[in-house]
C-alpha cells in the first residue's frame, strides 16, 4: 500500500517543484488544514447518533440500523 501523501507533497505535485514560493502553494495547504479542522470525527458522529436516537425515534426509522452499519457505508474501501 502506498504511503499517504503529505500536504506539501500534494501541493508540489499540483503546482510544480518550485511552488513553495507561490501563493497557490500556501493557499492549498492552509485551505486543506482549515477544511480538516471543520470535519467531524467518527467519535463525534457516534455521540451525535446516540444522543439523537436516545431521545427521538423518527417515524418509520428502522431501529435495526446501528451506528457502525450506518458509518461503514461512507468509509473509503
Amino acid at each position: 500500500m502506498k504511503d499517504k501523501e503529505t500536504l506539501e507533497e500534494a501541493a508540489k505535485r499540483i503546482y510544480g517543484s518550485d511552488a513553495s514560493k507561490d501563493v497557490e502553494y500556501y493557499a492549498f495547504i492552509n485551505g486543506a488544514k482549515w477544511q480538516a479542522e471543520k470535519m467531524y470525527s467518527e467519535e463525534d458522529m457516534k455521540e451525535c447518533w446516540n444522543a439523537c436516537f436516545q431521545f427521538h425515534k423518527p417515524a418509520g426509522f428502522d431501529s435495526g440500523i446501528n451506528f457502525n452499519d450506518f458509518i461503514e457505508q461512507f468509509k473509503k474501501k
